[in-house]
């Protein structure tokens, strides 16, 4: 969100609706304000995919690591077509990390929230696109990028 504000886009930070979430949020915006241009919009709200619906107009929703649990993944998916179908030009840019297991149900390694997310999707193709965008770009934080981490945009056909 501090970096989409730096480079001059009016941001809302969202998580889930726990208060000392939301307050972290604010604190780590507060104490990055030195960084941010004067001119920077950017605000802190609660979301949750479960029940809210997207009111405003939004050239792009980042969404990063919000697969992991298979009913918030479904809400999400709700959540995705609910706003794709009243706001036709929104994007999605979605960034996660296949966690994969050991499961004794397949006998092999898998990655069954992303899998869950896949299959969840697949019903809403003849609505959205879904593209898989490179990872290849140049990294300018210091972290360790997973080898499993995927990149998606999904949009209104």
């Amino acid at each position: 969100s501090i970096v989409a504000a730096i480079c001059g886009a009016r941001v809302t930070a969202t998580d889930i609706p726990t208060e000392n979430i939301l307050t972290k949020i604010q604190t780590n915006i507060d104490l990055n304000k030195s960084l941010l241009p004067q001119t920077a919009n950017i605000q802190v709200k609660a979301l949750d995919v479960t029940t809210d619906k997207c009111g405003d107009d939004y050239d792009i929703i980042l969404a990063g690591d919000v697969i992991y649990d298979d009913k918030i993944t479904d809400a999400f998916v709700s959540f995705i077509q609910q706003t794709l179908t009243g706001h036709k030009n929104t994007k999605f840019l979605v960034s996660l990390e296949k966690r994969y297991v050991f499961t004794v149900k397949d006998l092999e390694t898998v990655a069954p929230a992303f899998d869950h997310f896949m299959d969840k999707l697949e019903p809403l193709l003849d609505e959205v696109i879904v593209e898989f965008l490179e990872l290849d770009f140049d990294q300018y934080f210091c972290y360790d990028r997973s080898d499993d981490m995927v990149l998606m945009e999904i949009k209104s056909r």
